[in-house]
């Protein structure tokens, strides 16, 4: 995206303009457009707007509103109903340092929903409900058009929404500052979703920096879902957070991060949560893109990818990569500001040529074990031109160069970081890695790949391919990819990876891509008991095994034991390997559990465990319960509350408790292991009957003296008063017998 330098002097012009066609009666703009021309320290207000106050600006609902600042340090704010344009609903072009606030209620634009360009020094903040516009060919007729070239923006918008444009294009070109882009948005829908490019001025003076979040679902109707991209910037970055799923036709999700200088690291971040898909009718579709020749890109997706090829990657030697390598200074003669590049020589766009002492023109070659360029009889050159065609330009451009040795260069650990939690499914190739998306043979450049990491790529379930599920470019190996995955499919010929031939997408099974398989990190996934204790993973050796990305991982062939640490009254049943269909694990010698990866990996350890049972015994010791004399017996399970068995009987006995220790009937007991208790119980004596001792009669009128509550005494005189009583009445027995004879 290049900045056109005589916008400033054009946009100054037409604002003398319009302010001549105002004060002599003449309409630059439709009656129902609501229109602000600030130059200077000069506002000029046209149509359906109300001025509240300095630089405050109210109005009902407008057919556009647009916004131009030049020169302009003061504050503006607008707030308006909706706006129903038959151009663009909302134009900005802020070239002033004043601050800039806009709120609307919703936005209709027939050529564009949004356009901002930002280039001035100020805070542009842009508030309204949902964007939709039914657009046309040019870029700004997108739903949200940003062009931001030193200002800080905030976007906060409902859904966005264009027929024929894409959603929304946001650029960065940071060529007077520091730049800030956040929008923030309900759902983006339009030919291509979401463009996002950080960074893309080639003089760069301060980063460049994007930040989107969309809460809903980004949609291309007819290529991709979402592009985001950096061009370094001095560290530019482009941020994208999704919190839905990310769809297109061609492509689903492309990131790129392309440097324009040696050095120069810009960053993408794109943080999907939900799934990425492209169409999988569309020939070629790639669920995702992603391409490095700088910087970093990181990409995760809590969710699945999709299309004919599931995830490419295309790796682009620059400085950052490459290691010691000539930059060349590269002069353009229509710019005297000349910035270093790589020398692409032998490229497909162009050649690079110098002028020997003879006037002619000699091309440049690469001397790789002098590591240096030469002539054709070896001589270095140092200097020359270099032709490239300008596609934007649509014709071919000289450049001079000069060579100089760039030095060692730090290397990358990676360049390329993608995680997706769920399923890479391509109807053609799982995942396809390769230089720089070239696919037709041998590439003779050397450090296109280095031998260095420069990607790493988690698939923590399975990665699919009907053609093949790992589709290598001859020159990329386990130095270069690093592949962590669950499981990946086997295809017909028996092979997971698979080396792209000459033909384009014509494949077989190298001795390199054999070799890349058995560096296959395969994810080893245990699944944890419920209850009873923990299962985990180790190594042949009972140690703990390898990780990567915080999984436990191991190669195809490895033996992987399965270590079972059960609480006390848990058992083991039965081990397994599997989803979903599970086969039971064998045992080694030692009694373990084990199972060897086999090639595509799966592995998948569960266990089946179930609480031990214990007999509870009770003795009945002679006595019977139920009319039985044996011990009863109770099988139970550990950890379960039981109640203690009634009382048995038995005769001559009194039942008195259950031993083991002292249980009463109906008392609970935990169950801890087996038990046994005991009946206890008590003789029981026999009653025997004591003689019957009939006292002697006493006359019936008589009644006994009461003694007195605690005196002896009277106890002995009513013992003598009864002896007397006896006495006198023997005698009076007696003389009254005398007495009648």
């Amino acid at each position: 995206m290049r900045r056109n330098k005589k916008r400033g002097s054009v946009f100054a012009l037409t604002i003398v303009i319009a302010l001549l066609l105002n004060t002599f009666g003449l309409a630059v703009f439709a009656e129902d457009s609501a229109s602000i021309w600030a130059y200077d320290d000069s506002i000029l207000q046209l149509d359906n707007l109300e001025q509240t106050e300095e630089g405050v600006f109210e109005g009902g609902n407008v057919g556009g509103l647009d916004v131009h600042t030049y020169n302009y340090d003061g504050d503006i704010s607008v707030t308006v109903g909706t706006v129903d344009s038959e151009g663009v609903g909302v134009d900005l072009n802020i070239q002033g340092d004043g601050d800039m606030t806009v709120g609307t209620d919703s936005v209709e634009g027939a050529t564009g929903g949004v356009s901002i360009y930002g280039m001035g020094d100020g805070e542009i903040l842009l508030t309204t409900g949902d964007i939709h516009t039914s657009g046309d060919d040019d870029l700004g007729s997108a739903g949200i058009y940003i062009n931001n070239y030193s200002n800080e923006i905030t976007v906060e918008t409902g859904t966005v929404t264009s027929d024929t444009t894409p959603g929304a294009i946001i650029l960065s070109s940071n060529e007077e500052g520091l730049t800030e882009v956040n929008v923030t948005t309900d759902s983006i829908s339009g030919t291509d979703g979401l463009v996002i490019e950080a960074g893309v001025a080639t003089e760069a003076v301060e980063p460049g920096n994007i930040i989107v979040e969309v809460n809903g679902d980004v949609t291309g109707t007819k290529r991709a879902g979402a592009v985001v991209e950096s061009y370094g910037g001095e560290e530019s970055s482009a941020q994208l957070t999704v919190n839905g799923n990310v769809e297109g036709q061609d492509e689903g999700l492309r990131v790129d991060n392309a440097a324009y200088k040696p050095g120069w690291e810009g960053n993408v971040t794109v943080e999907v949560n939900g799934d990425v898909a492209a169409s999988m009718q569309a020939d070629d579709s790639t669920g995702m893109y992603a391409k490095s020749s700088g910087g970093k890109i990181d990409v995760s997706v809590d969710g699945s990818v999709e299309g004919s090829t599931g995830i490419e990657v295309s790796l682009v030697n620059n400085s950052s990569s490459m290691g010691n390598a000539p930059v060349v200074e590269l002069t353009n003669k229509d710019n005297v500001d000349g910035y270093p590049i790589v020398l692409p020589w032998e490229s497909d766009d162009g050649e690079a040529y110098y002028i020997n002492d003879d006037g002619e023109r000699v091309k440049v070659l690469w001397d790789e074990e002098r590591y240096i360029y030469t002539d054709a009889d070896g001589n270095k050159v140092t200097v020359g031109y270099y032709e490239e065609y300008d596609e934007y330009e649509g014709e071919w451009v000289e450049y001079f160069f000069l060579l100089n040795d760039s030095g060692e260069s730090d290397s990358v650990d990676a360049c390329i970081n993608i995680a997706v939690t769920q399923d890479v499914t391509g109807s053609e190739f799982g995942l396809r890695a390769g230089e720089g998306g070239l696919w037709g043979g041998p590439v003779e450049s050397e450090g296109l790949l280095p031998s260095t990491l420069v990607a790493d790529i988690l698939v923590a379930e399975t990665l699919s391919g009907d053609t093949v599920s790992v589709a290598l470019d001859n020159t990329v190996t386990s130095d270069n990819l690093q592949l962590t995955v669950w499981a990946v499919e086997i295809n017909a010929n028996g092979n997971v990876a698979e080396t792209i031939g000459t033909e384009t997408d014509e494949t077989e099974a190298t001795e390199a891509s054999k070799a890349f398989e058995q560096t296959i990190r395969y994810i080893i996934k245990v699944e944890p008991l419920s209850e009873g204790g923990t299962l985990s993973a180790a190594d042949a050796e009972g140690n703990a095994l390898e990780t990567s990305h915080d999984y436990d991982i191991a190669y195809e062939g490895d033996k992987v034991i399965l270590k079972v640490e059960l609480e006390k009254g848990y058992k083991l049943v039965a081990a397994y390997n599997g989803k979903g269909e599970k086969v039971k694990l064998l045992t080694d010698a030692d009694g373990n559990y084990y199972v060897e990866v086999p090639k595509g990996g799966g592995v998948y350890l569960s266990a089946e465990v179930e609480k031990e049972k214990y007999d509870i015994s009770y003795d009945l010791d002679g006595g019977v319960y139920n009319g039985a004399t044996d011990t009863v017996v109770v099988n139970c399970e550990y950890g379960s509350v039981i109640s203690i068995l009634e009382a048995p009987t038995k005769e001559g006995f009194k039942f008195l408790y259950w031993k083991g220790s002292e249980y009463n009937p109906g008392d609970s007991y935990t169950v801890e292991g087996a038990h046994k208790f005991t009946a206890i119980w008590e003789l029981v004596e026999e009653e025997t009957e004591e003689p019957t001792v009939t006292p002697d009669p006493t006359p019936a009128d008589y009644v006994a003296p009461t003694p007195k509550t605690g005196d002896s005494s009277g106890l002995g005189a009513w013992i003598v008063l009864m002896t007397v009583s006896g006495l006198a009445a023997a005698e009076m027995f007696i003389f009254r017998k005398r007495f009648s004879e």
